[in-house]
């Protein structure tokens, strides 16, 4: 899915409303210009689906990212993300989480991805 508008942008908050991730799985890369985010979604037990239950990984991913603060406050298991919010205006997207961690970063453009992939896992004990 491409993030290129608030629409768009809203549609992946959604998909990833309460989804988790883990510290190491947040990547700023100043050089490329890009951010990057692996994040679990969990797979509703409601569903009749055969993995339902587990969680699944989607990749969060944004280009033309000119400056990005990570504030880690507490260090904890997992972090989840809450929303996120971008400011046209301001050329800034914010991941606003549950607790613990702060994810700011300024852009030239509004240019991002949200990628489902096919990884799996059951539970969250760390490694």
């Amino acid at each position: 899915m491409k993030l290129t508008n608030s629409t768009e942008l809203d549609a992946a908050a959604a998909i990833l409303h309460d989804a988790r991730f883990v510290a190491n799985e947040v990547e700023w890369n100043a050089g490329q210009h890009t951010f990057r985010l692996k994040c679990w979604v969990h797979i509703s037990k409601h569903k009749k689906v055969p993995d339902a239950g587990k969680w699944k990984a989607w990749i969060l991913s944004f280009s033309n990212v000119e400056t990005c603060s990570v504030v880690i406050k507490e260090k904890v298991v997992y972090y989840e993300l809450s929303r996120i919010r971008y400011s046209k205006d301001l050329r800034t997207i914010t991941l606003v989480t549950h607790y613990a961690v702060t994810i700011d970063m300024s852009v030239s453009a509004l240019d991002g991805d949200l990628i489902e992939t096919n990884e799996t896992r059951d539970g969250w004990k760390q490694g």
